[in-house]
């Protein structure tokens, strides 16, 4: 004898994968709709009712954000986004064990640790451009020299405020300030214990 499916007769357990499956699904309809209406609102051969659909699409369906996806560094190391409250632009610079992203400000002066949820990747990149001459070539006399790499305890004193740095491929950034360092954690750090590890530098002081 058959028995015919009951929804209420799910466990618990049951129904919330049933559910998060279903929005999973949901989600990755919105996206593929979402790729397609970006296409279709920037073909030149786009007819009308194509056009006309994409913006409904665009309008009614919400922006992937870095939650939906799964962190890549060679893909978000360096991306630009958008964070939701308030609509400012940053670059995004590594994902914490914690979950958190670190992110500088495109016009801010500090580091912003983020959730996923609060991203929304805007489709820019941002590199890392030398743009004081390098401790290989003469120094002018009232231009100060800053090393690409921090090595030595005298590397991280003589650091300005704001210097952000960075292990190359790890996750965890530091950043100056007050003399101390920090890398978005409740503790700080004196120079004289950073001279223990190179770390590649992102930024030199609060950008001026």
């Amino acid at each position: 004898m058959s028995h015919e499916f009951n929804w209420f007769d799910m466990p618990d357990w049951a129904k919330s994968a049933n559910q998060a499956a279903e929005r999973a699904n949901r989600m990755q309809q919105e996206q593929l709709a979402r790729e397609w209406a970006d296409y279709a609102k920037n073909c030149e051969v786009s007819s009308p009712e194509e056009q006309a659909a994409a913006e409904f699409i665009l309008a009614n369906t919400k922006p992937p954000t870095m939650e939906d996806v799964e962190w890549d560094v060679a893909e978000h190391y360096l991306a630009g986004a958008t964070i939701a409250v308030s609509q400012a632009e940053c670059v995004m610079l590594s994902k914490r064990e914690n979950g958190m992203i670190a992110t500088a400000p495109v016009d801010g002066d500090h580091v912003i640790f983020a959730t996923p949820g609060q991203l929304t990747p805007n489709g820019k990149r941002y590199e890392l451009r030398e743009v004081t001459v390098s401790s290989n070539e003469s120094v002018g006399p009232d231009q100060q020299d800053h090393p690409k790499v921090l090595r030595t305890v005298e590397d991280y004193e003589n650091a300005l405020n704001g210097t952000v740095v960075a292990i190359p491929g790890f996750h965890t950034v530091w950043v100056k300030d007050r003399g101390k360092w920090s890398n978005g954690t409740d503790n700080t750090w004196l120079s004289d214990s950073m001279g223990d590890e190179d770390r590649q530098v992102l930024r030199r002081g609060w950008g001026e």
